[in-house]
């Protein structure tokens, strides 16, 4: 073959590859939004692997998605809708402009902003709240995480939406669901029969002639956002953002807390997911959304991510619930109703709430614990507060006025406490000798003392006696002003707000009340009777400083009750050595010394 040969050779395949590069039919890419069911018809052949939507679901099902997203299944054996737009009123919804959002008001209340294009409410401004940090206005939610959003999931596209009515007190648009055959109304209102109350309605459309199933619908619960708020040590001075989930077969609600959340292990995530509840509550400090559909739910998720830009754990925290099984008739429509509270952490309110509510405001906690008894002294000591507040016009008088209440209340038996002790310093002398005489036989060490102690008509118990009585009343105390919103941002004396610590800036965070609090410990030591062993004075001292240490970041409502606690403490001491004539120095001097 010579050149000539070779180089027509050359042109010839260079132009038989150009003619099937330009001839080649392209793959047909999957049908979307708007693609009518008769324009699949040429070619259906070549995609008839692709588009079935059994199948897809079958893939789904394998990959493990099933679980987390809205399935729609079909009865008695009929196949789903074909995967492309087969409902009539596709036209309708087919290029509609994106619709404004929509602001719904409760003029005692709050002011509800809704997004119909995502189907759910943006932000929840509460009205007579200011905000954080200075501001002037209270929002709770993010526009990110909307709130009683129908979640979008990967197998759902939504049209944009058609606004069917609104008002002042509500709006309802309906959003075409593509290739299901589906059309979601959804109605967002205010509910005028309580405050703070929102009621959904969502309602699907089967455009179908068949009965179609959805299954696992999930919609955000609420999503909090962390407050400038005090958590004090280890997180006593109170949780601030946290889920609450009441269980169908619990009286109570489990608590999970947003760090906990945030390190969520895959088989705790996998247990909530299949607990039915009765209501979800997501929460901050003061602030919370309660959600509890018709029927309740079927399983949850819980989330927390880090806020963008913010210190170690600080995060957005969400709460997702699965809706129970929706079937819909061929031609009709279903859907279910939704009961929501969005609004400040009151007690008065939530009381009114159906199903145990209230419990979101952990007046029963006694540790980690939950019982009915602490509920009731504690709403005896919060209601004591109002009634004083009512009296002095100031929460921090009404808290001055609540601790010395409790202190005389106590007084019986503080005042036998301090006769015990007084009566246990005279017969310390003896006691030491027994001890030292049977310090190698410890059984006849305890019945010498014993009898040392009913020789003197002393009884040991008495001593623990106040001690025990107290410690209900104490954390009691603990569980309102930790949580009452009352004490949000109400000042007394240097303390700007009660709800956090009463610091002072003078070039480093100067906490007065936890500083009194110390010395009116150490004084409070010094004038009662104790051990002249040096290791344990020290160890008092320690006590004192360590009290100190623990209290510092504590909301200023709970240190100015400590420290005023201490100073009617003193007092009774010294009416009471008063009273039985102890030879003691008294207060004055004691000081001194």
């Amino acid at each position: 073959m010579n050149k000539q040969d070779i180089v027509i050779v050359v042109i010839c395949l260079l132009l038989l590859f150009g003619w099937m590069k330009t001839n080649t039919p392209k793959p047909r890419p999957p049908p979307g939004p708007g693609v009518e069911q008769n324009d699949k018809a040429a070619g259906a052949d070549d995609t008839a692997a692709t588009d079935d939507p059994a199948s897809d679901a079958a893939d789904q099902a394998a990959a493990g998605d099933d679980s987390k997203t809205p399935v729609i299944t079909a009865v008695n054996g009929t196949p789903p809708a074909p995967a492309a737009d087969v409902s009539p009123f596709a036209d309708m919804y087919r290029d509609l402009p994106a619709a404004d959002s929509v602001r719904l008001f409760d003029e005692d209340t709050f002011v509800i902003v809704v997004n119909p294009n995502v189907g759910g409410i943006e932000q929840i401004l509460l009205l007579g709240f200011p905000g954080e940090e200075g501001a002037e206005e209270l929002w709770v939610g993010d526009p990110a995480y909307p709130m009683l959003q129908v979640q979008p999931q990967k197998n759902w596209e939504f049209s944009n939406p058609i606004i069917d009515s609104v008002g002042s007190d509500h709006v309802t648009f309906s959003r075409l669901i593509y290739e299901t055959g589906l059309i979601l109304q959804q109605t967002i209102r205010t509910n005028p029969e309580r405050p703070y109350g929102i009621i959904t309605e969502i309602k699907f459309r089967n455009t179908l002639a068949r009965q179609v199933n959805v299954e696992r619908l999930m919609i955000n619960c609420g999503t909090m956002l962390p407050l400038a708020t005090s958590r004090g040590f280890m997180g006593a001075g109170g949780i601030d953002q946290r889920i609450d989930l009441k269980r169908s077969d619990k009286d109570g609600p489990k608590t999970m807390i947003v760090d906990k959340i945030a390190k969520l292990k895959k088989k705790v995530a996998d247990d909530i997911e299949t607990w039915d509840l009765d209501w979800m509550a997501v929460q901050n400090k003061y602030f919370t959304t309660i959600v509890s559909p018709q029927g309740g739910f079927e399983g949850c998720e819980l989330r927390a991510e880090t806020l963008p830009g913010a210190e170690k754990n600080r995060y957005v925290m969400q709460g997702y619930a699965f809706l129970r099984e929706i079937e819909i008739a061929g031609g009709a429509s279903e859907g279910v109703e939704i009961d929501c509270f969005a609004g400040p952490k009151r007690y008065s309110l939530l009381k009114e709430l159906d199903d145990n509510e209230k419990s979101v405001m952990q007046f029963d906690l006694f540790l980690f614990f939950h019982f009915g008894l602490m509920e009731w002294i504690s709403l005896m000591i919060f209601n004591g507060m109002l009634l004083f507040k009512s009296w002095t016009g100031s929460y921090g008088l009404a808290i001055v006025c609540l601790t010395i209440v409790i202190r005389t209340l106590f007084w019986p038996v503080t005042y036998k406490s301090t006769v015990f002790s007084k009566k246990l310093q005279k017969i310390q002398p003896e006691a030491k000798e027994i001890r030292e005489k049977y310090k190698e036989d410890p059984q006849r060490m305890q019945k010498m003392t014993f009898d040392l102690y009913r020789k003197h008509k002393i009884n040991p118990l008495s001593g623990c006696l106040p001690v025990f009585l107290q410690i209900p009343v104490f954390f009691a105390l603990f569980n309102v002003l930790r949580s009452a919103i009352e004490l949000r941002q109400e000042g007394f004396l240097w303390a700007a707000d009660l709800s956090k610590p009463d610091t002072i800036d003078i070039g480093f965070p100067l906490n007065p009340l936890a500083i009194l609090m110390g010395l009116s410990m150490m004084l409070q030591q010094k004038m009662m009777p104790t051990s002249v062993d040096p290791a344990q004075q020290k160890m008092m001292m320690f006590m004192s400083l360590f009290f100190v240490f623990l209290l510092y970041t504590m909301p200023s409502g709970l240190t100015l009750y400590w420290t005023v606690n201490q100073v009617v403490s003193m007092f009774q001491y010294w009416v009471t050595h008063k009273i039985i004539k102890d030879d003691a120095p008294p207060l004055v001097e004691t000081a001194k010394a």
